[in-house]
């Protein structure tokens, strides 16, 4: 009977707290004649199959993982602990708080099998919505789910929600925020994922965030799940951040662009006192460049979006008046060809081509020119004849997970040829002094390539 009472205790705490919290081992034990009593009779239940005993320092009061085959060691933590619930005072800040040190690192839970034995008939639990009908049956917050990246398309799709993206994780959530709106959403974080078989780029997020969404946002997700098997795993940097604490040591290469830019700047501010690139972007900025993050969608139309953002942040943003002014302070020796109206009869990618055929005039490796803009060609496969393509052709849409791929090796490229162009400014003997008295510094991540595509899957050992 005694037995009876404590799991309906311990369901009573888990289903109906809200966050399918514990139930404190020094809450329970106060309701006993002697604190012995009740870890014997949670000794029972422990070794019955009927209840999880989590002993957690950081916080035992949520079921964050699997702790099954722990529950021999953490019942020893229990029974040898001190049988008396003596309390202690702590200040804090104007108040005094009340705690059981002793016994404040262990909560109850109900098992797996307790709970489809008491609930798993009722119909109240079998039509949850389906990310908090996995918690009622006992399935931990801290597990992953993962889906394909166009779960997102609704959201990225609907100007009303704001998705934002910063290297291996984003958030959503409904710009009109009420209690009472359908459509309201927080995601508080998803991340990348990948099918390390195919190669392709999934997303993942915890079990507790797509609980907190309404039923309609959940039943969404679920119609993208992905089943959980050993060829499906969550990013690195975003496991460590959300699991363990820990920040990335690497920059996404979309912000390894963007600060390259920054710094080509900098160094053509130092040779002629004038920009190179007309626009700068700052962390907020970038928020609004939707097609340059790793979270794209496979598809033609997609990645034809990616080549147009790429070349507006490159070919678009270079400022043809300060190609033109480096010319002049390098003795005028560029052959160009004049409108009536005299300005250029080229644009700005083969306007800086020409510069640098005209005065960079590399000792060794003569395919440097050419890695810079082979990428940006438009008479071939290149980004700008993509983008010309697609801005003056009917194309048909497809989706084919190879594309990921594809995104990986333009991105790759394009890096490579800013950072070259910023290699080759380096060299002016006016930028290696400014360098010299640290009055210029190049970022050391930037400088040491701890940068990640975000593109590429774990396992491929050519990144």
């Amino acid at each position: 009977m005694l037995d009876d009472i404590v799991k309906e205790q311990v369901l009573e705490k888990y289903l109906n707290s809200g966050d399918f919290n514990g139930l404190p081992f020094n809450v329970l034990a106060e309701k006993f004649k002697t604190v012995r009593e009740a870890k014997e009779t949670i000794a029972r239940l422990v070794k019955e199959g009927a209840i999880d005993i989590i002993y957690n320092t950081t916080n035992p009061h949520i079921k964050g993982f699997d702790f099954s085959k722990y529950q021999e060691q953490f019942l020893s933590e229990l029974l040898n602990t001190p049988d008396d619930l003596k309390k202690e005072i702590i200040p804090c800040g104007n108040i005094k708080i009340e705690i059981c040190n002793k016994y404040g690192s262990f909560c109850l839970y109900p098992t797996k099998r307790l709970l489809s034995e008491k609930v798993g008939y009722e119909r109240k639990y079998l039509e949850t919505p389906p990310f908090t009908k996995k918690l009622c049956f006992g399935e931990c917050q801290l597990d992953l789910v993962y889906f394909r990246v166009d779960v997102l398309d609704r959201y990225i799709e609907d100007p009303r929600y704001y998705v934002s993206y910063d290297d291996y994780f984003g958030r959503i959530y409904f710009k009109e925020f009420s209690d009472e709106h359908p459509d309201d959403i927080y995601l508080k974080y998803f991340g990348l994922a990948y099918n390390i078989t195919t190669g392709e780029n999934l997303i993942c997020a915890l079990l507790c965030d797509l609980h907190k969404l309404n039923a309609r946002h959940q039943y969404h997700f679920y119609s993208y799940m992905e089943e959980s098997a050993p060829n499906i795993i969550p990013e690195e940097n975003f496991f460590k951040n959300q699991i363990l604490g820990e920040y990335a040591e690497e920059h996404s290469i979309f912000e390894a662009f963007l600060e390259e830019i920054k710094i080509i700047n900098k160094m053509s501010n130092i040779i002629c006192n004038a920009n190179l690139f007309l626009k700068e972007f700052s962390d907020e900025d970038r928020k609004k460049l939707t097609d340059f993050h790793p979270f794209l969608k496979p598809t033609q139309k997609t990645f034809e979006y990616f080549c147009q953002t790429l070349d507006k942040l490159f070919s678009d943003n270079l400022d043809i008046k300060v190609i033109l002014k480096l010319n002049e302070l390098y003795g005028s020796q560029m052959q160009i060809d004049y409108k009536q109206n005299g300005e250029p009869n080229m644009g700005s990618i083969a306007l800086l081509k020409l510069f640098l055929h005209t005065y960079f005039k590399p000792r060794s490796n003569e395919e440097m020119l050419k890695n810079i803009f082979n990428i940006w060609d438009k008479r071939s496969t290149g980004i700008r004849a993509i983008r010309s393509k697609a801005s003056h052709h009917i194309r048909e849409n497809h989706y084919d997970i190879q594309i990921f791929q594809t995104y990986q090796k333009t991105i790759r490229e394009a890096y490579k040829s800013i950072r070259l162009i910023r290699l080759i400014l380096s060299n002016h003997p006016d930028v290696k002094n400014t360098i010299l008295k640290q009055n210029l510094k190049i970022p050391d991540w930037l400088f040491e390539g701890k940068i990640k595509t975000y593109f590429i899957s774990p396992i491929d050992k050519t990144k």
